[in-house]
C-alpha cells in the first residue's frame, strides 16, 4: 500500500498488479483500508478500489458487509466496486436485494443497475421491488431493470403498466425507464423518439454515447444533433441565465453539463462568454459534453 503512494509511475503499476493479485485473499483488509484510513490520496483510494473489483465473491461479501457504515468511503463508492465485481457479486446482492432493511434494498437495487447486463439472472427480483415494496426502492428497481434488460418482454410489460398506474413516483420512473429502454434499443427513428419520450431521452442519451460505435451511441447523437432544432429546443429552454448555465459545465453529471452547452446556445447574452466556456467544454472527458459543446458553437454561428 504505501507503493501506490510512490512517485515512480512504475513502481505504482507493480503495486497495483500485485493488489489484484492478492485482493481475493485479504478482501476484507482492502475494504478496511478504504473504509477507514482517513485522508488517503486519490491514487491509494484507486488502487483499493481496482484491486477490489477483482476480489470476487470474497470482495463482494466484505463490501456488503460495510455497505450501509462506509466509514470514510460511502455507499455509492462502495456500490460502484461491487458493480464492477460482476456476476461473482450476485449472491451477496441477491441476499442484500432482499434484506429487511429498506435502504439496503434501494442502494442494491441501484448497484444492480449500474452492473448492467451480468444482473440479469437477478430481474425476478427487481421486479417484485418495483411491484410490491416502498416506493424509494420501487423507483430504482425500476431504474435498474432499463440499464439491465431493455429488450426484456416481461420487463417492457412491467414497466408499461407501472407508467400507466396510479402511483405517481412509481409511474414517473416508469416512464423515465421507457425513454432509457427506447434509447438502448435503437429502434424508434431519433425524432420519433423525440416527439414520444421528450425530455426524457436526455440521460439515457449522455450515458449511450459513452459507447459511440454502438447503436444506441450513434441514435444518442442524432439525438443531439436535434435538440436545438425549432421543433425540439422547447425540450432545452427554462427560465435560467448565463452565468448560471457556465457554473453548471463544472458540474459532477455529465447530463447536466451535456445540457448546460445546449442551452447556452439558447440564452441571451453577450456571445464571447458563453463562446469561452463552451470551448473549454470541448476538452471534457465525456464525449456527450463535448458532442453537445461542439453544436452549440455551431448553432452559435462558430466553428468548434
Amino acid at each position: 500500500m504505501r507503493m501506490v503512494d510512490d512517485p515512480e509511475p512504475a513502481w505504482r503499476r507493480a503495486a497495483d498488479r500485485a493488489l489484484v493479485q492478492l485482493a481475493p485473499m485479504h478482501a476484507q483488509t482492502l475494504v478496511t483500508l478504504l473504509c477507514e484510513v482517513d485522508g488517503a490520496s486519490p491514487e491509494y483510494r484507486a488502487a483499493l478500489r481496482l484491486a477490489l473489483t477483482q476480489a470476487g465473491e470474497p470482495g463482494a461479501q466484505a463490501l456488503a458487509q460495510r455497505l450501509m457504515n462506509a466509514g470514510q468511503s460511502n455507499p455509492r463508492e462502495l456500490g460502484v466496486v461491487l458493480a464492477g465485481i460482476g456476476a461473482p457479486a450476485l449472491g451477496v446482492l441477491k441476499e442484500s436485494v432482499c434484506a429487511d432493511d429498506p435502504r439496503r434494498r434501494a442502494v442494491t437495487a441501484w448497484i444492480l443497475g449500474e452492473m448492467g447486463a451480468p444482473a440479469r439472472p437477478l430481474l425476478a427480483e427487481l421486479l417484485q421491488c418495483a411491484q410490491q415494496d416502498e416506493s424509494f426502492v420501487a423507483v430504482r428497481a425500476i431504474a435498474a431493470l432499463a440499464r439491465i434488460a431493455p429488450d426484456d418482454p416481461a420487463v417492457l410489460r412491467e414497466l408499461m403498466r407501472l407508467a400507466n398506474g396510479p402511483d405517481g413516483e412509481r409511474a414517473g420512473a416508469a416512464r423515465d425507464a421507457l425513454a432509457r429502454c427506447a434509447v438502448l434499443k435503437a429502434s424508434l427513428p431519433a425524432a420519433e423518439l423525440l416527439r414520444v419520450h421528450g425530455a426524457r431521452c436526455w440521460e439515457p442519451a449522455v450515458d449511450a454515447m459513452k459507447s459511440a460505435e454502438t447503436p444506441a451511441g450513434r441514435l444518442a447523437a442524432q439525438l443531439f444533433g436535434l435538440a436545438l432544432s425549432e421543433e425540439f429546443r422547447p425540450l432545452l429552454q427554462r427560465e435560467t441565465n448565463a452565468d448560471l448555465l457556465m457554473r453548471e459545465l463544472e458540474n459532477d453529471l455529465a447530463q447536466t453539463r451535456a445540457l448546460a452547452c445546449l442551452q447556452l446556445a439558447l440564452v441571451s447574452s453577450d456571445p464571447a462568454p458563453r463562446s469561452a466556456a463552451l470551448r473549454v467544454a470541448l476538452q471534457d472527458a465525456h464525449p456527450a459534453v463535448v458532442q453537445c459543446a461542439r453544436l452549440a458553437l455551431q448553432h452559435m454561428g462558430e466553428q468548434p
